[in-house]
């Protein structure tokens, strides 16, 4: 232990200091040394440090599954997304849809489809 003799030099002095302290000095010193050492102990695994954590984390839980869900029943709007960005990718699509004679050509494919299906 190669701080042994400097502690024993700084606890040797700290003990002269104290003994130059006037009474009530030492007094309050010994007071709130006690008090320091029977104060409880605060726990970090308390409720009242998690409890704002544990909602955010709860709150962005529930956000999730409502965003994700499988189950949700309006799929038509992904799939309009997805012909969006299909769109958005492919420039000479978007130029064709830009296009009168699209909708001219488009208009005569589904009247011949629907004079077929009847």
């Amino acid at each position: 232990m190669q701080n042994a003799p400097f502690e024993q030099k700084v606890k040797a002095s700290l003990d002269s200091n104290l003994q130059q302290l006037d009474f009530d000095t030492r007094q309050q010193l010994a007071s709130r040394r006690q008090q320091a050492l029977t104060k409880p102990t605060i726990k970090w695994l308390q409720a009242s440090y998690w409890m704002p954590a544990g909602s955010l984390a709860l709150c962005s839980l529930f956000a999730a599954i409502m965003l994700f869900n499988p189950n949700n029943s309006d799929k038509t709007s992904n799939q309009d997304q997805i012909a969006v960005f299909e769109l958005l990718d492919n420039a000479e699509e978007l130029d064709v849809i830009t296009d009168p004679d699209f909708y001219a050509w488009l208009d005569e494919t589904l009247a011949e489809d629907e004079k077929i299906a009847s």
